[in-house]
């Protein structure tokens, strides 16, 4: 099979690899149509330390669909060729958390393309207990957004899923975009960002470019969701500014492993806001957010067609990584590989 590896520092390359093994019982084999690129596999790809160094897997990639190619002994609920996606978290379901339903929280947690091999690749295995069908109707390249809708999902949650508020997103990337259309369904958004004033005027939301933040008011926010991650501390800096006293500030943005940032707690002590983390998803109210996520996909109350902006073989890799380190340039939001 073939795969990207990434086996050198800021290096992924297509590889020819022995095909995966198939030998657990409860387990399929996946063939891989269609796989997203995440912000959370560029930070990887573009870090500086050597991969040996930090990854458990050289194989990313855990935004996917395709077909079931292979089925374990005792997988009896799902056929050869059904064409499917996956949600790639692989909790324990044990542990105290999990037990609670809070399987993202997991303590044992595995994941596919973070510490078990990924999709970046034309096969990959997962639970069948994971393995959602999806509909013929809806691309194999669209059914990928399931992973970036359920995120969304669960901050709208966390956020106690608000109406009638002001909010504002941090970020007009993937996930800010997907942010701005749950949480604008019945509330007021504007979004902070630098590359797609357009598109999230297109999306029905107000926009400021980060440059320009410092001119919005204090005080101005109910809620707050924070897309952008990485090793920056101006985002949460503006957010403790902006959100108004007992307002929530929601963060989904992935920062880097380590990085430590500089805020003004004295604020959000004045204010008595919350500062809380929004980590992938998991069940609310019974229900996993993914499914949830998945069926909003499939009924496209999602537009992702605004966010997918460049589809790729999987042997052009590297040109879809650099269209994301180009974005300014290229219009990049979200790349999509072909497998």
């Amino acid at each position: 099979m073939k795969a990207i590896v990434l086996s050198k520092t800021s290096k992924p390359e297509l590889q020819e690899l022995e095909d995966v093994v198939l030998d657990r019982d409860d387990w399929v084999k996946i063939r891989v149509k269609a796989v997203g690129l995440c912000g959370s596999d560029m930070q990887k790809i573009n870090s500086s330390k050597p991969p040996e160094k930090y990854l458990k897997t050289r194989i990313l990639g855990h935004e996917f669909s395709g077909e079931i190619s292979e089925l374990g002994k005792k997988v009896e609920s799902l056929d050869l060729e059904q064409r499917v996606t996956a949600i790639p978290l692989i909790p324990c379901y044990i542990c105290l958390p999990c037990k609670e339903e809070a399987y993202q929280l997991c303590e044992n947690i595995k994941s596919v393309g973070r510490n078990l091999p990924g999709a970046f690749s034309e096969q990959v295995l997962v639970p069948a207990k994971n393995v959602r069908k999806i509909s013929d109707t809806t691309s194999y390249e669209t059914a990928c957004f399931s992973d970036v809708v359920a995120v969304v999902v669960h901050n709208y949650h966390i956020a106690n899923s608000p109406m009638g508020k002001r909010v504002l997103i941090f970020g007009d990337g993937a996930v800010g975009l997907t942010c701005l259309q749950i949480y604008a369904k019945d509330n007021h958004v504007d979004v902070v960002g630098k590359h797609n004033e357009s598109k999230v005027g297109l999306l029905g939301g107000g926009y400021t470019h980060i440059s320009d933040v410092k001119d919005l008011h204090d005080n101005s926010y109910d809620i707050i969701a924070e897309t952008v991650g990485r090793n920056q501390n101006q985002t949460l800096r503006e957010a403790i500014r902006l959100i108004k006293p007992q307002g929530k500030i929601v963060v989904a943005g992935v920062y880097e492993s380590g990085f430590v940032g500089k805020m003004i707690f004295r604020d959000l002590f004045y204010k008595e806001a919350t500062l809380q983390g929004s980590n992938s998803y998991g069940v609310w109210n019974g229900e996993n957010e993914f499914d949830i996520a998945l069926r909003m996909v499939e009924e496209e109350e999602i537009n992702t067609s605004d966010i997918l902006t460049h589809i790729l073989p999987l042997k052009e890799f590297s040109k879809g990584v650099k269209l994301m380190n180009e974005k300014e340039k290229s219009g990049a939001i979200k790349v999509v590989y072909r497998c």
